[in-house]
């Protein structure tokens, strides 16, 4: 219910201006939210031509970019918002998002190495332990992944598997591959 609110909401701000480049960056963001992945990327694209210096509408392409399996052209949109603002609140998401982009190309110590590195940077980020505890167990690291669940579980009593899942609009094998990591570690179904 949320998220049909969200992007309720969004198209209601696209209506009133859809010229605005943060509004159509909201909207993309919005689409991504209901797994709306091909109008998230067309929205946001529109932003960046009408502001190709929004480091937020960078970051939000990113973000879609991994949803549809790009991981590539993610790292080098996450790359371009942090050059855009390096000082940015949202620099460790976009470290986030290269870790996911990593894992994404089953590269999975240096999706958690990444990962850690916004950690460090936004300690209060618990929702980051869902990839970082996944990127752990599918790198063979169990004791670190059982470790991160653990605080995960902490920031989010019953969370499962299913429900950390369905929280991020993977595209393909992505979500499995997230989903088997979480119960190596230990997540519940």
């Amino acid at each position: 219910e949320d998220r049909a609110a969200a992007l309720r909401l969004a198209r209601e701000a696209a209506s009133l201006d859809s010229q605005d480049p943060l509004v159509l960056t909201v909207l993309s963001a919005a689409y991504a939210l209901v797994g709306q992945i091909d109008l998230g990327l067309t929205t946001v694209r529109n932003a960046l031509a009408l502001d190709p210096n929004s480091a937020w509408a960078w970051l939000r392409s990113g973000w879609l970019h991994i949803y549809a399996q790009h991981p590539d052209t993610a790292i080098e949109h996450f790359e371009r918002a942090m050059r855009l603002s390096p000082l940015d609140p949202m620099h460790f998401n976009a470290l986030v998002g290269i870790g996911a982009a990593h894992f994404d190309k089953g590269q999975y110590d240096e999706a958690a190495r990444w990962i850690e590195q916004a950690l460090r940077e936004r300690p209060d980020a618990t929702w980051t332990y869902r990839p970082l505890a996944a990127a752990y167990a599918q790198a063979g690291q169990l004791e670190q992944a059982r470790q991160t669940v653990v605080r995960f579980l902490q920031a989010y009593p019953g969370m499962t598997v299913s429900r950390a899942v369905a929280a991020v609009p993977y595209a393909g094998s992505m979500g499995e591959r997230v989903a088997e990591g979480l119960r190596k570690a230990g997540l519940p179904e």
